[in-house]
This record gives C-alpha cells, sequence and structure tokens, in this order.
C-alpha cells in the first residue's frame, strides 16, 4: 500500500530506501554550468576520512603499519601545495549508539563482515570491503590512522598545518594556543556534520576558499545549506571534490547556494529528510527529482 508521506519507523523496522545521490545531480542543474572536474586553487582541504579508508585500498601492502606509511600518509601530504596551507581529516565515531546502526546492519547483511584486529603488525585483510562493515574495524583502523598521521607530522616536520580527530578531540600540528578551541571537544558522531564545524574553524582563521572531500549526498546538502553563514564570515569559495572515477568532479557550493538563495537553501536539509535519507523513509514511487521540481 502507498503512503502519502514517509515515516521514519516503517513496518517491522524497516525503511523505504531510495537514491540519495539524485539529489546531486538536481542541485548542479541549478548552477546551469557542468562541475569542474578539479576545483580551482584552494587554501584549505577538509577530508572525510572515512572516504579515504574506502578509497585507498591496501594493494601491495602486508601490514596495517604498511598501508599507513607507504598509502594513507603520502595521499594525505600530497594535498599540500603551493595554495593549500591547511588540512583537516575527520572521522565518524562509532563508539555510541546511532540513528544508523539499523542502516550499518541492512549493508551487512549481503556479505559477511571480517574481523580483523588493527595492530601495526597485523595483516592487512584479503577482502577490504568486508573489513570496513563492521563498525569495530572501523573504529580501531581510524584511531591508528589518525595516531599516525600527527606522529608523522611531528617527527618529519611537515611544511602546512594539520588538523586530526580522533573520537570527540582533535590534534593538530604544529600545536599552538587555542588552535583547537572551536573544532575540541565535539559530540558530533557522523563526519557529515562535524566537516563543517572545522570549515567553520578554517574560515574563522582567515581561509576564503575551502575543498571538503567527500561522497555523500548528504555532506552536498549540508554544504549548500551552511554557505550563506560561511559567506558571511568571509568565505568566498566553497566546493565539494564528489565521486570517485570518471565521476570524480568538484561541485561549486557556493554557485548552487547562491543559485538558490538563503531561504532556500537553508531549508535543503529538511527537504532531504522528508524525501528519503539513511534514518527516514522514502515516498513510494516519487524521488527525490520529483519532488524538488
Amino acid at each position: 500500500m502507498r503512503q502519502q508521506y514517509p515515516s521514519a519507523i516503517s513496518e517491522f523496522g524497516l525503511l523505504r530506501s531510495g537514491n540519495k545521490s539524485n539529489l546531486v545531480s538536481c542541485l548542479e542543474a541549478l548552477h546551469g554550468e557542468p562541475s569542474p572536474a578539479v576545483s580551482p586553487p584552494v587554501t584549505s582541504k577538509v577530508i572525510d576520512g572515512a572516504v579515504l579508508a574506502y578509497l585507498i585500498k591496501p594493494d601491495g601492502c602486508k601490514t596495517f603499519a604498511d598501508y599507513c606509511q607507504n598509502k594513507f600518509i603520502p595521499h594525505i601530504l600530497r594535498q599540500f601545495n603551493e595554495t593549500t596551507t591547511r588540512i583537516d581529516v575527520v572521522w565518524d565515531r562509532y563508539d555510541v549508539p546511532s540513528l544508523k546502526d539499523i542502516e550499518r546492519e541492512r549493508r551487512q547483511q549481503t556479505h559477511v563482515p571480517v574481523r580483523r584486529k588493527v595492530t601495526p603488525l597485523t595483516p592487512v585483510p584479503r577482502s577490504w570491503p568486508n573489513f570496513l562493515r563492521l563498525s569495530i574495524n572501523k573504529c580501531e583502523l581510524f584511531e591508528f590512522l589518525a595516531k599516525n598521521l600527527i606522529c608523522y607530522a611531528e617527527e618529519n616536520n611537515i611544511k602546512g598545518k594539520l588538523y586530526v580527530t580522533i573520537g570527540d578531540l582533535a590534534n593538530c600540528y604544529p600545536k599552538g594556543e587555542h588552535e583547537l578551541d572551536n573544532i575540541s571537544p565535539c559530540t558530533h558522531i557522523e563526519a557529515d556534520s562535524r566537516l563543517f564545524t572545522h570549515a567553520f574553524d578554517c574560515v574563522s582563521k582567515g581561509h576564503e576558499g575551502i575543498s571538503i572531500r567527500t561522497v555523500d549526498t548528504d555532506v552536498v546538502v549540508i554544504g549548500v545549506s551552511v554557505f550563506h553563514k560561511l559567506e558571511r564570515l568571509g568565505l568566498e569559495q566553497f566546493w565539494i571534490h564528489f565521486g570517485t572515477g570518471k565521476d570524480s568532479r568538484s561541485i561549486p557550493l557556493h554557485a548552487i547556494a547562491k543559485s538558490m538563495g538563503s531561504a532556500k537553501a537553508s531549508v535543503l536539509p529538511v527537504f532531504h529528510s522528508l524525501t528519503g535519507c539513511d534514518t527516514t523513509s522514502y515516498f513510494l514511487g516519487i524521488g527525490k527529482k520529483t519532488r524538488l521540481e
């Protein structure tokens, strides 16, 4: 039976799923120009660490230490360039119950997750995707990568400013008084929203161009909704490096938000949640594109 409105709690606790990414193409169409493959130079990059953990495969690595030193850390350091002087790496947290637990359990049903304790000498699992399906694996891996990244920066005196979250706290290199006042401690569980506490901190420290690395539609939605607030603080360009492979592109959130106007942009997250996301059901037979139009 069709539901006229979606409900957050459905029969048997199951939510009707849909395609969130349809909303991204709709938002890009508002801009009227194709999103470039590479964003113009920015001074600050905020990275969803979990995205990199999925994208950077441990091919050729024997242990987690090998993966961290030869794959993950070099990728982060390559993000620094002549214009980019600050990198923030933000991780999800899995230490408390979350509204997304149902969604995570659903994703585990098709494949049996592999439990592997993360230590420097532990061999990396053969099936990286299955390893990352288990929350405790991700929790240990994210903490391991975050701590080693900061240690590497301190031991090698890297050029540039580095901020890395570990649990509800954040570390920075080089350390300075009041550097972490705006971002640590932080009660956000999901990196989706925590990314923007770091974006606000970047703007408060004078950065006028910011790029966020993600593959999540939710981050695009939040980014559009908060741009006008960041603009009033001095932000000029706000990019999302979105997607993977041939679909990878840089979405100009500043242009989309301006085309929508402040009022519509600010309520975009409400529209997104009511038409279906990870914690609310989708309409039956009516997608986001139809509703947005």
